[in-house]
């Protein structure tokens, strides 16, 4: 089921989607150490990697809302997942082995670029990252590489254009 993410979690403008059944779910004990508030979230990762924070507190209709990498894996260990968290995130380290850590990751593949995308055009281009389980960046590289030589270095790429700019490559 497709579940719709706002930015305040309620009625700002959507921050984006998600098909809650090929997200993970981590439920919230509901425990005697546990809270009301607590014992009604459920935390999801998403087929794309992304958190999800669904909190139906109050008896109230579900609200959605991305966390960002560290608070999920705070969510995590505060509720006694710390198996979970050490899974996506890593074992706990003290603060002093964090900052021998080399930074972990893909090496940079070049500066970044902001562009401005539509909400109808991010959504094709996040169902398109999501079919092949790849990034979102990943998959505007793809896009950008493909239509470049789609166009044969021809130059007769249309383009949307701006005022003031021309609307061909």
């Amino acid at each position: 089921m497709r579940i719709t993410v706002y930015d305040d979690g309620e009625s700002g403008p959507m921050a984006g989607w998600f098909d809650e059944s090929r997200a993970e779910q981590f439920r919230a004990p509901n425990s005697p150490g546990c809270s009301p508030a607590d014992a009604a979230q459920v935390l999801h990762r998403t087929s794309l990697g992304r958190w999800v924070l669904e909190d139906a507190a109050g008896g109230r209709e579900s609200r959605y809302r991305f966390l960002a990498p560290n608070l999920a894996r705070d969510w995590l260990r505060r509720h006694g997942m710390a198996d979970a968290a050490a899974r996506f995130f890593g074992p706990a380290r003290t603060p002093a082995a964090q900052s021998r850590r080399p930074r972990a990751g893909r090496p940079e593949v070049g500066g970044p670029v902001v562009v401005r995308l539509g909400a109808d055009l991010l959504a094709d281009v996040d169902n398109y990252a999501g079919a092949r389980n790849v990034s979102r960046a990943s998959a505007i590289r793809t896009l950008i590489s493909a239509a470049l030589a789609g166009a044969g270095g021809s130059g007769d790429l249309e383009c949307d254009g701006e005022p003031g700019r021309g609307g061909h490559l």
